[in-house]
């Protein structure tokens, strides 16, 4: 039997009958993502520039190649999920 809560923050978890607690698992990658936060954000990230300005450049269209952006709407979209068991 599975057992539909939310926690304080309102995120929905089936909790029961997983064989692990849901709640220190969520814990547990909130402590390894706050390992990876910087305090320098964005800044830490080097300009494109100088010896780096290759990155701008696409090797696999012929140069010139312009086109309208691709758009996707919802209906455009399948979306599949395992059920719940």
């Amino acid at each position: 039997m599975t057992s539909d809560v939310r926690d304080s923050a309102g995120t929905r978890s089936v909790t029961k009958g997983l064989g692990f607690d849901a709640a220190q698992l969520r814990a547990r990658y909130r402590e390894e993502r706050e390992k990876r936060l910087r305090a320098d954000g964005n800044e830490q990230y080097i300009e494109v520039k100088d010896g780096f300005a290759h990155f701008l450049e696409d090797p696999y269209v012929e140069p010139g190649f312009e086109r309208e952006p691709l758009t996707c709407t919802p209906s455009d979209t399948t979306m599949r999920a395992s059920p719940v068991r």
